[in-house]
């Protein structure tokens, strides 16, 4: 008789779990701003489709720019494409902010440098780095593709699709290659012979090599050049919701068929080429408001409710903040597709700033935009949240 299996604890399957996830993590692009960076655990992964929801002027295309700023930024050689459904898509912002992340880099670079340095030593040469070209050879590895419709994001992604399988011939392939046989070669003489038989012989070599054939010269693989730019590697889609926003009015079934056979395939190229997928996605608040104060206007995304209306219910509800009543748009099922769901909102920055802006009490409140994680497949990440505000440049402050 054959000897039992051995039991084995549940505690070291799990070790063994969370061994294989450790070795097995991926890697992610940030925003570069340590609050928001801090609260993603590095950001948005690679492999995996995120999305970014929140009603307008909320910054969730500000925290898109930053992400793709970091992926060109992070290798001279990265690229990335932009699908634009709206038209919005602001390249000078774009190059500006990347000019003030560089110039920070080499100010942040250089202070670290003089800090460094010994009391008798000299500090190091002003940097020569020109901020500029850095935005515009950056701003050279970004594709954008302004789409007009549905049918318009489908091509795009085909298009993309074709371009990361074209792959270039390598030297595994030009090895498999049949190889062309030697020719025969005259034999070399070892006697010296007479005259007469030296003729003969060579009348008859004169007839079988009257007209010896050119030796082809061995072909060496086609080489890459140096400055070869690596594939697509981070894709965002400016919004997903404008090219469905149509459909949906008119057959609403339709529209969520569609939606879902265009995000299975988005699955299969985001896995299978190991892109950063990011889906910018609106998110709209219920329609009943009501102003306390006419001095008072609440900033988009907070939610003020009517004293006349019906309170909303838990399942309304998506945000942890009860002052935020937003939903994400496109409904559960596009939610239930995606591995990283955030979601962008406005809220007062203190007591009194919330005594104004929804007390109806007199005065300026300030508000500060939250990013919070709504949904995460891949890592424990659900509910963490941070604030964030938007200075002037654009670039992403401290609250």
């Amino acid at each position: 008789m054959t000897n039992p299996a051995l039991p084995i604890l549940g505690s070291t399957l799990l070790n063994l779990a969370n061994e294989k996830s450790q070795s097995r993590k991926r890697k992610r692009v940030g925003a570069s701003f340590d609050p928001i960076d801090t609260a993603l655990k590095g950001g948005l992964d690679y492999g995996r489709i995120s999305c970014i929801s929140g009603d307008k002027s909320q910054g969730k295309t500000t925290i898109a720019i930053h992400c793709l700023i970091t992926h060109l930024l992070s290798s001279p050689t990265s690229q990335a494409a932009v699908i634009d459904t709206t038209g919005t898509f602001d390249l000078l912002r774009l190059h500006e902010v990347i000019v003030t992340r560089v110039k920070s880099n080499i100010l942040t670079k250089r202070a670290r440098q003089i800090g460094d340095l010994q009391p008798e030593m000299s500090p190091p040469p002003p940097p020569t780095e020109d901020a500029d070209k850095t935005a515009e050879k950056a701003l050279e590895r970004v594709k954008i593709l302004r789409v007009f419709d549905f049918v318009g994001v489908v091509e795009a992604l085909g298009e993309l699709s074709e371009e990361l399988q074209d792959v270039r011939p390598t030297e595994e392939n030009t090895e498999t290659q049949p190889k062309s046989k030697p020719l025969p070669q005259r034999n070399q003489r070892t006697q010296i012979a007479d005259s007469d038989e030296e003729e003969e012989e060579d009348s008859e070599e004169d007839m079988l090599f009257a007209s010896p054939l050119p030796v082809p010269k061995p072909t060496s693989p086609p080489q890459a050049p140096p400055n070869t730019l690596d594939k697509i590697g981070m894709i965002i889609i400016d919004n997903i919701t404008q090219p469905l926003h149509p459909i949906l009015k008119i057959n609403y079934t339709r529209a969520q068929s569609l939606l879902i056979t265009f995000l299975t395939s988005l699955r299969h190229l985001t896995t299978t080429h190991n892109l950063a997928t990011l889906l910018l996605n609106t998110a709209t608040a219920p329609k009943s408001f009501h102003t306390y104060h006419s001095n008072t206007i609440a900033p988009q995304g907070t939610f003020v409710p009517d004293p006349l209306s019906a309170s909303p219910t838990f399942s309304d509800q998506v945000s942890i903040f009860a002052g935020t009543n937003v939903r994400p748009a496109l409904g559960k099922t596009f939610v239930y597709q995606l591995d990283l769901h955030l979601l962008v909102s406005s809220v007062p920055k203190r007591r009194r700033d919330a005594e104004i802006i929804v007390g109806g009490k007199s005065g300026k409140g300030e508000v500060v935009g939250v990013i919070e994680v709504l949904g995460d497949r891949g890592d424990e990440r659900v509910g963490i949240w941070s604030v964030f505000r938007i200075g002037e440049d654009g670039n992403l402050k401290g609250a």
